[in-house]
């Protein structure tokens, strides 16, 4: 079986209605001028669109492929694929990449031709370059990974914080305890001075009545007081 040929990214342009903003042609032995011109009159009707919308057409021996979003056109032209996912990848790769920087978006729907190839040229020639090379594939896999490194993160706080409620619940029982435990140290000191008390009432009143009666049997003896 016959190895499909691999996808290359020839061309891409980000554009505000026909007007060019930023493009980079990879392959300049192929001649796009006149591509380019069907290209422009072929998506103008997305320009009406404020959502975001997809289309793939081919063109010749090539192929197009269009993300509009908000009034900016994402554009790329590769060589004829059956697969639509990576000339998307790219495209939106390029949309985040672009969305990243406020300014050329505000800027873009007032900008010149070619406005912004010294803003925004080297980072499309990277992007373009990262998938045409294959390097964005291993970028993914790394996305993906770095992805489930965080779900992991997610989960572990999760369960850290579950654990820290438990804690705080351990906490407030114990803090519970060591008040009761508080109010029945001061009620048992509060009975323990109350039975000294009764104890020491009931020793003065045995040593008042030992001290009468002490008197008393010394008073007849003496003959003091006479039977």
């Amino acid at each position: 079986m016959a190895r499909q040929p691999r996808l290359k990214i020839i061309y891409s342009a980000i554009l505000n209605r026909d007007i060019t903003l930023v493009s980079h042609q990879d392959d300049d032995s192929v001649d796009l001028n006149a591509t380019l011109k069907e290209v422009k009159e072929s998506i103008k009707n997305l320009e009406q669109s404020s959502f975001e919308q997809k289309l793939t057409f081919p063109m010749d021996s090539l192929q197009v492929h269009v993300v509009a979003d908000k009034g900016i056109i994402y554009l790329c032209i590769t060589t004829r694929t059956e697969s639509q996912y990576l000339p998307f990848a790219f495209l939106l790769r390029v949309r985040d990449t672009f969305s990243e920087q406020p300014s050329l978006i505000s800027r873009s729907y007032r900008a010149g031709e070619d406005e912004f190839d010294r803003d925004f040229r080297p980072v499309l020639v990277q992007i373009l370059d990262d998938f045409n090379s294959g390097r964005a594939d291993k970028l993914s896999q790394v996305e993906e990974q770095i992805e489930d490194v965080k779900q992991i993160m997610i989960h572990n706080v999760e369960r850290v914080m579950n654990r820290g409620e438990r804690l705080d619940d351990l906490l407030s029982k114990t803090e519970e305890l060591e008040s009761q435990g508080q109010d029945f140290r001061r009620e048992a000191r509060a009975v323990f001075v109350q039975s000294r008390c009764r104890n020491l009432k009931m020793w003065i009143v045995i040593v008042i009545l030992f001290l009468i009666f002490v008197t008393v049997v010394v008073l007849f003896a003496t003959g003091v007081i006479k039977s």
